[in-house]
């Protein structure tokens, strides 16, 4: 297996981004499984839930907002630098609408509202290709 530290970071950044892709789908696949046909919370059926639901929507809003605060690959710039310039938005971005999708999930399942669940993963898939390492970059 290759040292990390030697690998391309562009490469690095898109097997982050990979597995936080594939743990989120993963995660909610489980839950689905786990929970279709057990817990209900029933006071996550009425506004409480909605509002909880409503929160993790405007999560997903804040994330769509904060990657349009990450710049693109200036001409010029190499790839190392921008990586390096901001990586650490990148994966707190990508972290954020990770965890979103996990508790929005979460609540959807345990207030049996399957079709929540389908949007909200649906929703994740649509973000995290828009915001790729290569859609960041500018490429």
């Amino acid at each position: 297996m290759p040292d990390p530290a030697q690998l391309a970071p562009e490469k690095t950044v898109r097997i982050i981004h990979g597995a936080l892709l594939v743990g989120a789908v993963f995660i909610l696949g489980a839950l689905w499984v786990a929970f279709r046909d057990g817990i209900v919370i029933e006071a996550l059926r009425g506004p409480a839930g909605i509002g909880a639901l409503t929160a993790c929507g405007a999560g997903f809003a804040f994330g769509v907002w904060w990657r349009f605060r990450i710049p693109s690959r200036s001409r010029g710039q190499s790839e190392l630098d921008y990586w390096q310039q901001v990586m650490p938005r990148a994966l707190a971005l990508w972290a954020l609408l990770e965890g979103v999708t996990i508790v929005a999930g979460l609540l959807a399942v345990l207030s049996a509202r399957s079709a929540s669940l389908a949007l909200i993963g649906g929703l994740y898939l649509v973000i995290m290709v828009a915001f790729r390492p290569g859609a960041l970059a500018g490429e």
